[in-house]
């Protein structure tokens, strides 16, 4: 078991893509989301990512992506365990982005 907490998380309005912030990590996690600061939301009919594909669409689930992750808490439902695909729920300063926590 392993924990992440932040002392500041919101999500702002629709009309600016629901940009995140994010910052004050604390846990034993490692801080896998703060990479994501002020990043716009990404789905797969809508990539605000930097990477010249859509995030979104190549891990198969919408989030905060830059290009692309070092979290994605939307992925697929997979095993838990090994994933060489990182299309699962991952946490990459953790257990690593290469596996599926579900």
């Amino acid at each position: 078991m392993a924990y992440a907490e932040y002392s500041t998380f919101s999500i702002g309005p629709r009309s600016g893509n629901y940009v995140l912030t994010v910052n004050g990590y604390t846990g034993n996690a490692s801080d896998s989301f703060t990479e994501h600061n002020n990043r716009p939301f990404s789905t797969k009919d809508q990539g605000h990512d930097n990477y010249e594909g859509n995030c979104a669409q190549i891990f198969y689930g919408a989030w905060w992506y830059r290009a692309c992750h070092t979290s994605n808490r939307n992925g697929y439902y997979l095993t838990p365990g090994p994933d060489s695909t990182a299309r699962g729920i991952d946490w990459k300063f953790w257990k690593g982005e290469h596996y599926s926590m579900a």
